[in-house]
C-alpha cells in the first residue's frame, strides 16, 4: 500500500499550495497548507483506495464528509485528537468544546485566501 508522501506541491484546483504533514496515525493524517494567502490545516481520516493500492488524499468534495479544514491550530489538532481516540475507542477522553463544529467552510477559506 502506498501512503501519503510527507510533502509536495499541488496540482489542479490547489495547483502550488504547499502540504505538509505534521501528523499521523493508523486512522487520521493532519497536514499544512501554505498558500500565498497564508497557512491553513487539514485534517482527514485515512482512507485506502483498494483499486489503486494506495491511502487517498481527500478530494474538494470530502471537506465536510471524513476531511476538515480550519486556519485554527488548535481546532485541527482537537479534530485530529478525535480521530487518534476514536482508534483507540476513547472518544470520553476528548473534551467535546474542542471540537467546534461553526469552524469556516471551504468557500470562507477560499474567499479569504482569494482576498
Amino acid at each position: 500500500m502506498k501512503e501519503l508522501e510527507e510533502e509536495f506541491i499541488g496540482r489542479g484546483e490547489v495547483r502550488g499550495f504547499q502540504f505538509k504533514c505534521l501528523l499521523m496515525c493508523d486512522k487520521a493524517y493532519l497536514y499544512s497548507v501554505t498558500t500565498e494567502g497564508g497557512v491553513h490545516y487539514e485534517v482527514f481520516e485515512r482512507k485506502e483506495n483498494t483499486q489503486f493500492d494506495c491511502v487517498s488524499y481527500p478530494k474538494s468534495n470530502s471537506f465536510g464528509v471524513w476531511a476538515f479544514t480550519t486556519v485554527d491550530w488548535g481546532k485541527a489538532l482537537a479534530k485530529y485528537e478525535y480521530y487518534k481516540a476514536k482508534e483507540k475507542k476513547v472518544l470520553d477522553e476528548i473534551d467535546p468544546d474542542l471540537i467546534d463544529d461553526d469552524e469556516p467552510d471551504d468557500e470562507e477559506i477560499n474567499d479569504e485566501i482569494d482576498e
